[in-house]
């Protein structure tokens, strides 16, 4: 199961997070949060999980110079996918 969630959704994004055990704050929605207010794109948080592995992945959506494209890139200070599980 795949699920994204936006920063309007920073309760569940939050709680998704806590569930891991070794998070970071840069995976909460409160810091990409910043990044949004800055003009860097829109935050979301990718949720993966299945047969006993989660993985989130928290990128800033961005519109592109091309109307309806879009590309993402990961907020400052941010380590990448986070996995928990086997």
């Amino acid at each position: 199961m795949v699920s994204i969630y936006t920063i309007e959704q920073n309760t569940q994004w939050d709680s998704i997070v806590r569930g891991f055990s070794n998070y970071d704050v840069y995976y909460l929605s409160g810091y990409v949060k910043a990044f949004q207010i800055h003009g860097d794109g829109d935050p979301q948080l990718l949720y993966y999980e299945a047969d006993g592995l989660k993985a989130i992945y928290v990128y800033m959506k961005r519109k592109t110079a091309i109307e309806g494209y879009y590309d993402s890139v990961t907020p400052y200070g941010y380590g990448g996918v986070l996995f928990d599980g086997d």
